[in-house]
């Protein structure tokens, strides 16, 4: 006979969906919960010593859960849903230049971040961040042609050769 807190169909036998919100409810308990945070922290510290020369900066969103504050260099806030479906603006509420300059002047750097169970990549690392590094790209590039055009040392046919190779690279 079936226990009162195992509901049973009329065989006796647990339906395939009863069952699988059994195992989920045994998996969403506090320990595992930590425990996963535990392994990830793990996993990015390992991360972080394969390129010791990257910075390691946390998302304030999610990564700092799994960083040592020890081992940070700076910290970044991107919202995942500055890149959800049909949101691909640009926010200049979190320019983040603290992180272009950082990741300038050491050659990249290391972002954490998180999402939740089932997804394989967070959508700031699938989108936001891709958009913040394409519109940074282009200011620079556009910051880059005026200096050259505004360059009186080089003639108009000079110009524009290293305009041409500029486009090119």
């Amino acid at each position: 006979m079936a226990a009162a807190s195992e509901p049973a169909t009329d065989e006796g036998v647990l339906s395939i969906y009863k069952a699988a919100r059994r195992i989920k409810r045994r998996e969403s308990t506090l320990y595992n919960a930590l425990r996963s945070v535990a392994d990830d922290a793990a996993f990015v510290a390992e991360i972080a010593a394969l390129w010791p020369a990257l910075p390691l900066v946390a998302n304030l969103r999610c990564g700092l859960w799994y960083t040592q504050p020890r081992t940070l260099a700076a910290t970044c806030y991107f919202k995942s849903t500055d890149g959800h479906a049909g949101n691909w603006g640009f926010s200049t509420a979190r320019l983040n230049l603290h992180l272009a300059l950082l990741a300038g002047e050491r050659g990249g750097c290391i972002i954490v971040d998180s999402t939740r169970r089932g997804k394989r990549f967070p959508d700031s690392m699938s989108k936001t961040i891709p958009i913040w590094c394409c519109v940074l790209n282009r200011a620079i590039q556009r910051h880059r042609l005026r200096a050259i055009n505004q360059v009186s040392c080089c003639t108009k046919r000079e110009c524009g050769k290293v305009l041409r190779f500029i486009k090119l690279g």
